[in-house]
């Protein structure tokens, strides 16, 4: 399912990507990220929410998850590679995260789930691989529950 982000909603993540990216201009986390990543991860979380009709909490800092659905915890991971494949950067996986969703788009504006993994599958099932910039875990598409 594809959803479209409208003008305000889009106008909503570039506000407080620019927030998100003054606020880790400091942190080392963020250092080697792509210039609009906070602005698709943000945006991702809107989609999301929106897609579910849940209530989207943004900048709610020292909590390790994106958006609670039901009575999980979910970290929202977005990505625009061409492979639909998510990246989840080893330090994520951390207690407080019951599992990750994957959320994809190719033009920023309209954004599709490509399913979610449980932590416990990805401490079990896979194993971090050295990315670029940081170990992380390689999740294909077809290996996410929709």
């Amino acid at each position: 399912m594809k959803i479209e982000l409208n003008e305000y909603e889009l106008k909503m993540a570039t506000y407080l990507a620019e927030l998100r990216d003054k606020d880790s201009s400091g942190h080392h986390k963020m250092g080697h990220q792509v210039p609009h990543a906070n602005f698709m991860g943000i945006a991702g979380e809107i989609a999301y929410c929106k897609m579910h009709n849940l209530y989207f909490t943004p900048m709610a800092s020292g909590r390790p998850y994106d958006v609670i659905h039901g009575v999980y915890k979910f970290d929202i991971k977005t990505s625009d590679n061409p492979h639909r494949t998510t990246f989840i950067n080893e330090g994520c996986v951390r207690e407080g995260v019951d599992g990750f969703i994957s959320m994809h788009t190719d033009d920023g504006r309209e954004y599709e789930c490509l399913g979610k993994i449980s932590r416990k599958r990805l401490l079990n099932d896979y194993v971090v691989k050295d990315c670029r910039y940081s170990p992380a875990y390689i999740i294909a598409e077809e290996d996410l529950i929709k």
